[in-house]
């Protein structure tokens, strides 16, 4: 697997890792990720998650949570291939569904 350089401005591999001062109390709004690197799990068609953005970091605003389906690579390609064809890269997925969208 070919990981980006930096310079190509894509975002390929687009991951941060932080380190905290403090330690942080894990909560239904504060937890762990994890990151599948060998591909162990295969996640189903139609598995809930959710998508967590920074929220408005200027007025300390609560972020936004998604719920949202998962949709798997080949299904996502054949619903929008004219959309995600380059950007669906090994380190992405889609989830939404046909009637609502994706992300």
């Amino acid at each position: 697997m070919d990981k980006d350089d930096g310079l190509t401005r894509s975002n390929i591999y687009n991951l941060v890792v932080i380190e905290l001062k403090s330690d942080v109390r894990m909560s239904n709004n504060v937890m762990p990720v994890f990151i599948d690197w060998i591909i162990k799990f295969t996640v189903q068609n139609g598995l809930v998650g959710k998508l967590a953005s920074w929220g408005d970091m200027n007025n300390m605003a609560e972020s936004s949570v998604l719920s949202l389906p998962y949709i798997d690579r080949q299904t996502c390609l054949q619903m929008y291939e004219n959309v995600f064809k380059n950007n669906l890269t090994t380190d992405t997925f889609c989830a939404g569904s046909k009637s609502g969208g994706t992300i």
